[in-house]
This record gives C-alpha cells, structure tokens and sequence, in this order.
C-alpha cells in the first residue's frame, strides 16, 4: 500500500498543472535517468564483460545513481528550468562526478548511455550554446571510453554498437532539449505578449472612460449654456412685458392686459424649455450620443 500511494505521489507531482512543456521536461528526465540507471545496473549483475557478476560493484554503482536521480527530482521539484546560475554549477559538476565514478565501475559501457544528460541539464541553466559545446566534449568522452574498452573496438561490432547508440542518444536528447528549450522561450514570449496586451487593454479602458466623462461633461454643459440663454431670453421678456403692463396701467387696459398675458406665455415658455433640459440631463442614453458610443466601443474592447 506504501508503495502504491508513492507512485500515486510521484505520477502526480509529474502530472501537476503545469504548462505542457514543464511537464514534459519533467516526465522526460526523470523517466530517461531512471530507465538508463535501471539498464546499467541490470546489465552489470548479468555482466560477461568480467569473470563474473560483482554484486558488490553493482551495489556501490547504485548509490551514485540514486543520488543522481535525487540531484534531478530536487532541481525539478524546486526550480524546474530556472536554477540559479552558481547552484547549477555546482549540480552539473556533482552530475559529473556521479556519472565518472559509474563509468568507472560499470563492465557493460552501457553508463555511456547517461552522458547525454549532461549538455541536456546545461541547456536549460547555461543555454542551448554551452549544451552543445558539452555535447561535442562528451562524444569525445565516449570515443575515450570506447577505445578503453578495447583499443581495436572499430572490429567489435558489440562495442562499435555501443558507441553508436551511445552517440544517437546524445543527439536525440541535445535535439530534445533544444525543442523544450525553444517551446519554454515561446511561452515565455507569449506569456509576456499577453500581459501587456492586459495592461493596454486596461490603459485604453481607462482612457475611454475618461473620453466618456469629458464627453458627459461636455454635453452637460452645452445644455447648461442652452438653459442659461434661453432662460435669459424669456426672462428678459418677461420683465420686457411686466414694465409694459405698469407703464399702460393707467392708460390703456387693454395694453396693459395684454403685456401681462404675453408675460405669463413668455414665462409658460420659459418653463417648457427648463423641463425639457432638464429631461435631456436625465436621459443620457438618449441625449449623449457620443458618451452611448465610447460605452459601447468600451464593452466591445473588453470582449476581445
């Protein structure tokens, strides 16, 4: 049941969300060392390369391995592909001496097949150049190695095998890193692309609110210049009329009768025109036009 509910763990925490390109670099490299490492080890207890199997050469190679799996499942788990450049140093060297004390204990040459994760592990914290030059130094390491096994290895078709293997290996897995390395830049870019797509969004709703208010403020004020001068107008008549209607008091009645009931139209007209403004003032949806049209530019904009 322990065992059951830490490969439960373990498939979860290389499943977790994630984008799909972390995840693969997760999945990749825990799955490449741990199948490599599981060969090596295999290989070496049915070893016919010496007089016979050293379980106690295969135990001690054990323990490099572990700790190289370690070294990837906490740099994984902690960092993913932003190691700090000093920590990632000393990991590739740690890396290194791991797989130099394997390779030397291994009978099989089939250690060679974890080199690749060298250059694969410095793409990710030094570049995709220095993963390449690495890759270059350890096909060179792995013709020393070959040429260790047996100085004629080129008429050894086990061993010219080996080396075959052990040189596609390399380049499939520098060609992966440089994919995951290439599709991690993209997210990257794409990520960033859509942030300040999000913050002009947001700068260019601000300014279409403002465009909004201004055009409100506008508008409002136009109405309250049109109040002012017709209000004016009616009340300067209506004051026209009334001085009228007290000058022909006394005189005429039928002047004066008449002042006032131009007076009292002149005010009804006043009143009408206040009513109507006012109406205006209240239906903004109606009467602002331009303020209606940046609102629903406004809403458009954020739906795309």
């Amino acid at each position: 049941m322990e065992k059951t509910h830490l490969i439960e763990k373990a498939t979860q925490w290389l499943q977790e969300d994630q984008p799909p390109t972390l995840q693969f670099h997760r999945i990749f490299t825990v799955m490449y060392v741990t199948l490599i490492s599981a060969t090596v080890l295999y290989l070496n207890t049915n070893s016919h390369y010496e007089s016979g199997p050293s379980m106690q050469r295969v135990l001690t190679m054990g323990a490099p391995l572990l700790i190289l799996l370690a070294i990837e499942l906490f740099v994984l788990k902690q960092y993913d592909m932003n190691v700090p450049k000093r920590l990632a140093a000393l990991l590739l060297l740690g890396r290194m001496v791991l797989l130099e004390i394997v390779s030397s204990l291994d009978g099989t040459g089939v250690s060679l097949f974890l080199y690749p994760i060298i250059p694969f592990s410095a793409a990710f914290s030094f570049g995709l150049r220095a993963g390449n030059i690495l890759s270059l130094l350890y096909f060179a390491a792995i013709l020393w190695k070959v040429n260790g096994i047996s100085s004629t290895w080129y008429a050894r078709a086990d061993v010219v095998m080996l080396m075959i293997v052990a040189t596609e290996l390399l380049i499939f897995v520098q060609a992966m890193a440089t994919v995951i390395h290439q599709d991690e830049q993209n997210r990257q870019k794409t990520k960033r692309l859509l942030a300040d797509l999000e913050a002009s969004h947001l700068q260019l709703q601000d300014y279409a609110e403002q465009v909004a208010d201004l055009a409100a403020t506008e508008e409002r004020n136009r109405l309250a210049r049109d109040i002012h001068d017709s209000l004016g107008h009616h009340l300067t008549a209506i004051s026209i009329q009334l001085e009228k209607a007290l000058a022909f008091k006394n005189r005429d009645d039928e002047q004066s009768e008449q002042a006032i009931v131009d007076a009292k139209s002149a005010a009804r007209a006043a009143l009408e025109d206040v009513r109507q403004s006012v109406s205006a003032l209240r239906s903004e949806e109606s009467h602002f036009p331009l303020e209606h049209a940046l609102s629903t530019n406004t809403k458009i904009l954020m739906d795309v």
